[in-house]
Order: structure tokens, then sequence, then C-alpha cells
């Protein structure tokens, strides 16, 4: 038997170039922006950086679960880059 996940959101638009995100019991919601380059707003998220983030994300804990022993330079590490 195969075993389903489901990650439900709900965007909206919020007029202009601005969106909304969220998902039932969690909180807050997310605004976001088109990126500057397409008129966007400079100080907020865009699509763009959630697609970076889940990358990032799943290269991580891809290494956290080969190499365990490394799990915590690796957080440090990831974390220094993410400061920058």
């Amino acid at each position: 038997m195969e075993n389903w996940l489901a990650y439900r959101v709900r965007p909206s638009w919020e007029g202009r170039r601005k969106g909304a995100v969220e998902a039932t019991g969690i909180a807050p919601r997310i605004h976001f922006s088109t990126p500057r380059e397409f008129q966007g707003d400079p100080g907020s998220w865009t699509p763009e950086h959630f697609l970076v983030a889940k990358a990032r994300e799943g290269c991580l804990i891809a290494r956290s679960l080969i190499c365990p022993v490394h799990w915590e330079p690796l957080v440090r590490h990831a974390e220094e880059v993410l400061a920058q």
C-alpha cells in the first residue's frame, strides 16, 4: 500500500504584483511579490525564493541522512551561507 502525503495551500491574489499563501493550521500567511526585476516589491519574498529554499533544504537533509556524523558542521555551514 502506498502512503500519500498532501500539502494543501491556498494562494490568493492581493492585487498588482502581490499575493499570499496560507495553509490550514499554519500561521502566519506568507506574503509574496513578483521579483523586483518585474516591478515587484524589493522587500518581499518571491516564488523564486521558495524554489531555491526548497532545493537547498532537500540537499541539506539528504546530506544529513548520508553523513549523520557530520550533521552539526553542515548546519553551521548552512547557517553561515544563509546569513550572507
